[in-house]
């Protein structure tokens, strides 16, 4: 949330937050991971930046790859159990 901005910060923070996303697939979603998150377990949020990269480096079309929903812990902030 942000509070008590003025146009021109909102007009930053708009542009800044931009959905320029190409698929599904770039519209995946990671929690904060273990290396923000207390109770995180895993690092799935540089697990997501990983694979991205990896799929990238091997030239794999992703127009057709699900959107991935990834969780550190137990807790599943980055609600896998109900992914789209």
């Amino acid at each position: 949330f942000f509070i008590n901005l003025t146009a021109d910060e909102a007009r930053k923070i708009a542009e800044l937050t931009d959905d320029s996303a190409e698929n599904d697939f770039r519209r995946s979603v990671s929690c904060v991971g273990s290396t923000v998150c207390q109770i995180g377990m895993q690092d799935s949020n540089g697990l997501l930046k990983d694979i991205f990269r990896h799929l990238e480096e091997k030239g794999v079309d992703t127009r057709k790859l699900p959107r991935l929903h990834i969780s550190g812990c137990p807790h599943s902030c980055g609600t896998h159990q109900i992914k789209s």
